[in-house]
């Protein structure tokens, strides 16, 4: 009898144990997978916060009015295109709320190049439209302010993100 309670004991033992291994590492791995998605959405918004900095940056010219400094001339401007542009890229860690910021802010920008093709130098466009950019920028800044501290409520997150398809009601007959 005492053999079989040795034993007994000793399956049970391993079993437990195997058990708790099992957990723990399944717990590892989500902890891991956790902290893979909250470091993809941190660089996201570093990279936004990127965007915002250069949008504080502004000049005042002769006339004494003020302009960002990405709307000094064509190559400023497409530099920050750029970087809008790669901060785009990584939207899809950004809450939805920022999302629509950032493009609202990315269309408006688009439609400077359209105006200065028109013959508007860029920094033209940068006094006319001073204050709005200002106003987008601010949003933006706000939007992340609210997003940061639940930045690591990734099941909320997902919970709360809309899958928005550009393209589903779009006709492309035309």
């Amino acid at each position: 009898m005492e053999i079989t309670t040795l034993l007994s004991g000793a399956v049970l033992g391993a079993f437990v144990t195997g058990a708790f291994t099992i957990f723990s590492k399944y717990m590892e791995y989500k902890n891991s997978y956790l902290k893979m998605i909250v470091e993809k959405r941190v660089i996201a918004y570093e990279k936004l916060d990127v965007v915002i900095q250069n949008l504080k940056i502004a000049v005042v010219d002769n006339d004494a009015k003020p302009y960002h400094q990405i709307l000094t001339d064509k190559k400023s401007f497409f530099d920050f295109l750029q970087l809008i542009h790669n901060t785009m890229a990584q939207e899809f860690w950004m809450s939805d709320n920022t999302k629509s910021l950032l493009l609202k802010l990315h269309q408006k920008l688009i439609s400077y190049i359209f105006k200065n093709e028109q013959g508007i130098e860029f920094i033209n466009i940068g006094k006319d439209n001073y204050k709005q950019i200002g106003i987008q920028r601010d949003e933006l800044e706000k939007s992340i302010l609210k997003d940061f501290p639940n930045i690591y409520k990734v099941k909320s997150f997902f919970k709360a993100k809309q899958i928005v398809t550009e393209f589903e009601n779009r006709d492309i007959s035309k």
